[in-house]
Parts: structure tokens; sequence; C-alpha cells
């Protein structure tokens, strides 16, 4: 079962499965968690983590700070979800049968690739990865710029590929919705432009 929920889009929110709000007050820590958050199970690099979060400080200190964080967060987390936090001496992780976060939700949809889950995925998509995040560190700016454009290109993806799907089954009001997010999201695309009007127009609007 799910101990404990990450939501990263729109801000960080983390919430434990009975519904507690658990607050982190260090910025490392919170960033910390959003980067492990990405992709639950995945193993992460100690030393690609300190760099991204501590890049100004020397490696050996970099890797103490990161030592730090993680004591701070695994105090941070409620009893029931501090074995989500998992690691060895190289690589640090969350174990993804105890946590999920919305971004691995949202990729799993994509992956499946139903109408019924493209639909779901486009709905849940909802604000920026990490917004008003800040850890003071120009390489972890630089790592969630690259994230939320990758995001956005599978947001982008997701809302054509349920755009095609519904058009072709003559489902315009599934079209109609996944290409208002598509303009939403890309206004610069004419193609969703002229499909969008299109399809308001089969619908007498």
């Amino acid at each position: 079962m799910t101990e404990l929920h990450i939501e990263l889009l729109g801000g960080l929110r983390i919430r434990t499965a009975a519904g507690r709000e658990i607050r982190l007050v260090s910025r490392k820590a919170q960033a910390l968690i959003g980067c492990l958050a990405l992709e639950p199970g995945v193993p992460q690099s100690r030393d690609v983590l300190a760099g991204l979060l501590w890049e100004d400080s020397d490696p050996e200190l970099a890797r103490a700070s990161l030592r730090q964080a993680l004591t701070s967060l695994r105090r941070g987390l409620p009893p029931s979800c501090a074995a989500a936090l998992q690691g060895d001496a190289g690589t640090v992780a969350l174990d993804a049968t105890l946590a999920g976060s919305d971004v691995a939700q949202f990729r799993a949809l994509i992956r499946d690739g139903s109408p019924g889950a493209l639909a779901r995925a486009v709905e849940r998509h909802a604000g920026v990865l990490l917004d008003g995040l800040d850890a003071r560190s120009p390489a972890f700016e630089q790592w969630l710029i690259e994230r939320r454009g990758e995001l956005r290109r599978l947001l982008l993806g997701a809302a054509e590929r349920m755009a095609a799907q519904c058009t072709a089954v003559g489902d315009d009001a599934g079209a109609i919705a996944a290409l208002e997010r598509l303009v939403a999201t890309e206004p610069s695309n004419e193609r969703a432009q002229r499909d969008l009007m299109e399809a308001l127009a089969r619908q007498g609007r």
C-alpha cells in the first residue's frame, strides 16, 4: 500500500495515506524529495544529487550536506512513511511500493495510451512542476527547467493523441477537451487551433 503521496505539479505537497499533510521546512529537503519523487523506484546517484543541490561546495562537503538533508527528510516523515526513503553508499531512491507521485501517475497513464488513460493524463497535469520551489542552486534550476520541458512535451503529445483518437471515433466533445488543452499549452500551434475550430463547428458552436 502506498503510504506517501507526493504532488509535484503546481507546487510540492506531501500527504500520508491517511490524508495527513507533511511540511518540510528545509528547501534542500523539499528539492531532494522532489527529485526522487519524479521517478519512484529509480535509484538516483548521490554524487549527482549532491552536485545538483550543492554545486558550489567541495564534493566531500556536498555529499555531507546531502547526508544531512536525507537525515532531515527522514525525521520529517512519519514512522509509517520513513521506510519509503531508501539508499546505499552510492544511491538514494523512494520505494515505489510505499511512495507515489502525480508525475509518476501521469507518465503511467501516457504509457497506457488508451483514450481513457490519455484523458486522465491530460486532466491530471495541473500546474508547473515544483512551482515556487527555490533551492538556491543554479544547477537545480537548470535541471528543473529541463524536467518541466520534458513534461510539457509529454502533455502536448498526450493531448494530440487524445484528440486524434476522439476525432477518429466521432467523439467531438473529447476532441474539443484535448484540443483546448493543447491550444492553452501551445498557443502558437496553428493546426490545433484549426482542428479545434472545426470540432466546435461540428457541434454548432
